[in-house]
Parts: C-alpha cells; structure tokens; sequence
C-alpha cells in the first residue's frame, strides 16, 4: 500500500493483485464470479442473491442474479462486452436490498484477460490478505521506501506551509529516520505510527494521515480491530474522566478517572500519543483535544493510536482509576471491544449517539430572557436541513420575543463553510464588522507529474491552477483574484441588538 500525506489528504494506492496474462483479442471478456456463504449461517433465509456493478450487463440499480452450484456457495458467468484495454469493474454482491461492505470500498477487478475466473467471495470481506494475518503480516521494505520517497516528493513540492515551523535540515533528519524504519519489513502498525510522527513533526493541522481515506485493508488491521478500550472520556486538565462505559465492572461508571492503563499513568501516555496528533503550530490543547473519545462516527484518533503505543496485554488492559468522590483509586482489568460492538452495546446503555451533522444544531429558549444556539459544525455541506433558514427563523424568533441573552456554543465545532460564519455576523451583530483580507499562498502551479497519479481530489482545479496564480517569494504563487482590500460585513435588518455569549473549547 502506499501513503501520502498531502495537505487535507492522505492519499492512498492499493497494490494490485489481480492477474494480468492473455491479453484481449477482441475487447470482450467472460467473467466467472464465485460467492461462499458457509460462513454466514442466517444467508440460510436469505433471497434473490445477486451482484451489481459499473459496467453493463451489470448496473448499480438492478440486482444480477447468482446461483447456487452447492450449499452455501453461488456463481454467475458475465461476458463483457465492448471493453477497453485494462478495463476497470467495480462491484458488489447483494440479498434483497441489502448491500455486502457497507461503509466500505467496492471490490474491483481489472479485466485485462479473455477469460477469468475468480476465487470464491467471503461476504464483508474483501481484503487480499485473510484478516487473521493482517497482525502479523509485514509490508516488504522496498515497498515501504518507495512509499516514504513518494511521501518527501509530494510534502515538497505541494505543501505550502512546510518551512513556517520546520527547515529543510530537520526534515531531511526526519525523512532519514523513516528511511531507517523501511530499512526491514514492518507491520502495517509500525508503518502507521512512524508516519503519522512524521506528519505530526510539521505541525500543520490539515497535514494528516488521514483515516477518511484508507483502503479496506488498512481499516482491517487497525480500525476494526478488537484493541478498543470499553469506555468513551473527555481531557480535562490532562484527566481522563469516563463519560459512557459498557465495561463489565460497574466501578467503571460516568465521572471515573483513569488514572492508569497498562501501568501507565494518563499525563504520560497522552504525552506519547500526541507526538502522533497534528495541529497548528504549539497548539497542544488542540492535540489534546484530537485524543477526546467520544464513540461517534467510524473513527477517532484515540481508538487508531493507542492499541500501536499500547496494545492490550493477553487480551486484557490494566486500569488503575478512582470513583467520582472517593479518595483510594482501586484496580481493575477490562476486555477490549471492537469500535462497532462499543458503539452498539452504548447505544443499547445510553441510547444512539447523533447519526447527521444536522443533529449537531439546535435552537432552544432557555427562559423568557436567554436563548441557546448550538452550532456543533460547519460543515453545512453534509446536513440535509436548509441551515440558512435555520438561522433565520431563530434570529427571527430572537426578534419576536425581544430575547436579551444569546448563547452560542461552538464547543466541538472544528470548522467548514467560511459562509456560515458570515451568515451569522450579520444575523449577530447590529454593527458592521471589518474582517482584515486573507492571502492564500501555494507551493505549485502545477501538480508534478510524478505525483499525479497518487493524487486525488474532489475539485480538479487544483491540479492545475495556470494563470490563476502568479509568484508570491521563493517557492510560492498566491491567487491573483484574492483581494488585498478588507471585506465589512454590515448588519441584516432586524440584527440582534443583545448580549453574545460565545462557549469554545480547544476544537
């Protein structure tokens, strides 16, 4: 596999392990697709089993039937036609509506052959190496150079805030320890934390290794695995105290503080995994903050780095912690769970965790005198709610009942639309305000071409961005567009005329 960290991305090639003789000899090709459901007892009672796929006869939206040639086991035989060269199929297999690998990449085969036929397909699994080895396997170090030149090659020609806090010489020292690391085999693991380190050195907060864009098998071998502690928490002063707990030892209850786990104390083990945490510049309440638990959405740092500083001990991990109120800490062991189980056996203690960034939002009346107004995201993209009349019809509210007090709580809130921000200076403030202009500078006027394949964004214009932008000093181009004048915001009409009060936290 092969990382690169780039900016927001990190940005991932799977090796390919598909065969690649007998080449096409008139732009069709027969498919032969194998299905195992022996390891799925309840498939007993399953229904119209089929696969879908991206290119004709198959489709996303209709199911193609397979059938079953033994117990438990299905096929199929597809001839393609009209192909190009190196044709690239991605599929699915599906019972009823139901899809296999959700929340996961498809399966892909390149057709490069007259004829194929494929292993036998576990359902959910989709990995080229059987997930009981993915511990233990070790990536080749020639593979794992390659990956780390490739990863120096992108950070300097793309990143533009490479030397606001490091220099040339201390990356070239970094980028030599990871040369080192690849000198041997390693797990994916080791691989993983020694590049998040190195990420982490440049202190950039968009620098990441970013768990969004992680092929199956990464996921696999650190993200679903079962080295998750049993209990969500939040920092305080550098104190893990329990918020949520489906820990089979009741003393594990909301209000605990961890003092300890493997014979670690807390402040010391923080201080590890923050090595491995990006953020801006000496901003630590910020690392800090990136290690917080919550058990919501697929992944949190916490659950990725601390099994790679601190993997269980047969099977087990070794509190030390102190009950809300009491004096004498007590000890206890805890069986780790895997993300999804923890997440489901909350859910069924606590009930279920926000499932839409539109949930992040609320509006309420707090008494006749002081509104609340949570806005736990910006990210106004992913929600389904129109969040402009959101804000609209609460600053109207506010209006109508001549409410003094208003309490924004951006607690959480990370960022998103820079819109939303202005959208709520004009609706907050019944005087103009003067935002200073911004100078966005770049590294590149092009993206090279020895990157460009590993390279992928959602908006293409950043492969190539022309004239658009003109040399800014040594190694940067800034936008020609960008204004150097200053943007006022001025008031909407009917403004709130009011006291603000604004909750923050680190994020």
């Amino acid at each position: 596999m092969k990382y690169i960290a780039s900016g927001a991305l990190l940005l991932v090639a799977a090796l390919s392990l598909l065969p690649l003789a007998g080449r096409f000899s008139d732009h069709s090709a027969t498919v032969v697709f194998h299905l195992d459901l022996s390891e799925q007892p309840e498939a007993a009672t399953w229904t119209r089993i089929g696969i879908r796929g991206s290119l004709p006869p198959l489709s996303w939206d209709e199911t193609l039937p397979l059938s079953s040639d033994a117990a438990s086991r299905y096929s199929v035989t597809i001839r393609f036609n009209d192909l190009e060269p190196g044709a690239r199929l991605e599929y699915k297999f599906v019972h009823e509506a139901v899809w296999e690998l959700e929340g996961m990449d498809n399966r892909i085969l390149t057709i490069d052959t007259d004829s194929l036929v494929l292993e036998p397909a576990l359902w959910d699994e989709n990995l080229p190496i059987p997930r009981a080895q993915l511990a233990t396997y070790r990536i080749p170090a020639a593979d794992l150079l390659a990956d780390i030149t490739l990863l120096e090659l992108a950070l300097e020609a793309l990143h533009p805030g490479l030397d606001r806090y490091t220099d040339p010489a201390t990356r070239a020292a970094w980028i030599e320890a990871l040369r080192a690391m690849s000198s041997e085999d390693r797990t994916y693991g080791e691989a993983y934390r020694a590049i998040s380190e190195y990420v982490a050195h440049l202190r950039c907060g968009h620098t990441i290794v970013n768990p969004w864009n992680q092929p199956d098998i990464v996921k696999a071998a650190l993200y679903q695995t079962a080295d998750k502690l049993p209990f969500t928490f939040r920092l305080v002063d550098r104190r893990m105290i329990v918020t949520q707990s489906v820990a089979d030892d009741p003393r594990l209850a909301p209000g605990t503080e961890i003092l300890s786990i493997a014979g670690e104390p807390v402040p010391a083990l923080l201080t590890r995994l923050m090595a491995a945490v990006s953020a801006d510049g000496s901003n630590d309440g910020k690392r800090l903050n990136e290690l917080n638990l919550s058990g919501e959405g697929p992944y949190e740092l916490f659950d990725i780095l601390h099994p790679l500083y601190n993997p269980p001990t047969d099977g087990l991990y070794a509190l030390e912690a102190r009950a809300a109120g009491e004096a004498d800490p007590f000890s206890t062991t805890v069986r780790p769970l895997t993300r999804a189980d923890r997440r489901d056996l909350l859910a069924a203690r606590y009930g279920p965790a926000p499932q839409s960034y539109d949930a992040l939002w609320e509006f309420r009346l707090l008494d006749a005198q002081t509104a609340y107004l949570k806005l736990g995201t910006f990210v106004v993209w992913q929600m389904e709610m129109d969040w402009k009349a959101f804000l609209d019809d609460a600053f109207d509210t506010l209006r109508e009942r001549r409410v003094e007090n208003l309490i924004v709580d951006i607690r959480g809130n990370a960022g998103g639309a820079d819109e939303v921000v202005e959208v709520l200076l004009r609706h907050a403030s019944s005087r103009p305000i003067t935002v200073q202009p911004q100078r966005r500078l770049v590294r590149y006027r092009a993206v090279p071409e020895a990157i460009r394949p590993h390279v992928s964004t959602w908006d293409d214009a950043v492969y190539d961005f022309g004239s658009k932008v003109e040399p800014a000093g040594e190694r940067l181009y800034r936008f020609k567009a960008d204004t150097e004048r200053a943007t006022t915001y001025r008031p909407s009409r009917g403004a709130f005329q009011g006291r603000l009060a604004l909750l923050v936290d680190a994020a």
